[in-house]
């Protein structure tokens, strides 16, 4: 497989291994340390950690919802030497039953700027950036 299918297929791996629990999975994925700016959404300052400390954040996170989905498109894979960026857009919902009337949808859109690096391994995410557009929440 070429580098451009390798990271074309590295990042919805990622992010599916997310939405699914499979930490293992994605901790495989990261670099040591990883760097992650969603300061756009949390007003948090960027970090890096690594991939096992990032996993036990996103699981905390996560799992006050009952599901959640990344869907991403209009992906652009820019590689320069051992290097590589891939931009997308994405949008996520985060959903939680409540009681017998259905649940609350929460979907937040924006883009990804995710940064990769070659290893003996093959290409790892060393980092991401998210921007956001907008966030809604209602009943589902």
């Amino acid at each position: 497989m070429d580098d451009y299918a390798q990271i074309m297929n590295l990042v919805p791996r990622f992010l599916m291994g997310v939405d699914h629990g499979n930490w293992d999975a994605v901790r495989t994925l990261m670099t040591d340390p990883f760097r992650a700016d969603f300061s756009a959404l949390t007003g948090e300052p960027a970090t890096s950690a690594t991939p096992g400390e990032f996993t036990r954040q996103w699981r905390k996170i996560l799992s006050s919802y009952d599901a959640s989905q990344h869907q991403i498109g209009n992906q652009i894979v820019d590689i320069d030497g051992e290097n590589a960026e891939f931009n997308c857009y994405v949008t996520t919902s985060h959903f939680r039953v409540n009681g017998t009337e259905g649940g609350t949808l929460e979907s937040i859109v924006g883009s990804y700027r995710f940064s990769l690096v070659r290893t003996g391994d093959g290409w790892k995410l060393s980092g991401v950036v998210f921007s956001i557009s907008f966030q809604t929440s209602g009943s589902a």
